[in-house]
């Protein structure tokens, strides 16, 4: 049950990412067409599933015996861009009125859950019994970026 719920929830994230993302389609649109400069803006969204044959080493914490896998995750991305034509900088000619310079910028957050199963034995009550314990790596990410077009 509890990964049912878990589908449907990525399922239902799905369909919400695919919808914004129609909306999102029009980015870039210029704000002032009386200025030769134009601005835009830009967002994203996804959903992953990842795996991954294991690990050969975890930082300082205990790796368990078992690969990580199954993983699943979301990720979101926004920025804005700037750009003009050459001819606002220099001499208008056709060619630098055809050319535009600018700077695109956005912030990724990316995210990630790994999964990795262990079957073990357990003493309760004295008694052994077999049980499962499940190791879960939270992994996130961000990174900022700035780039010439």
């Amino acid at each position: 049950m509890k990964m049912t719920t878990l589908l449907f929830r990525r399922s239902v994230l799905l369909v919400l990412v695919l919808m914004a993302t129609l909306v999102t389609l029009k980015a870039q649109i210029r704000i002032d067409t009386t200025n030769p400069i134009q601005f835009g803006v830009y967002a994203q969204g996804g959903v992953n599933t990842m795996r991954t044959g294991g690990f050969t080493q975890l930082g300082h914490f205990a790796k368990p015996n078992v690969p990580f896998q199954n993983g699943s995750g979301d990720l979101v991305t926004f920025g804005g861009i700037v750009s003009a034509p050459l001819s606002s900088m220099m001499k208008a000619t056709p060619l630098t009125a055809a050319l535009h310079v600018g700077v695109r910028f956005g912030y990724n957050v990316f995210r990630t859950n790994l999964f990795a199963y262990e079957q073990t034995t357990f003493i309760v009550d004295g008694a052994p019994q077999n049980g499962t314990i499940q190791y879960n790596l939270d992994a996130r990410f961000a990174s900022f970026g700035l780039e010439p077009i």
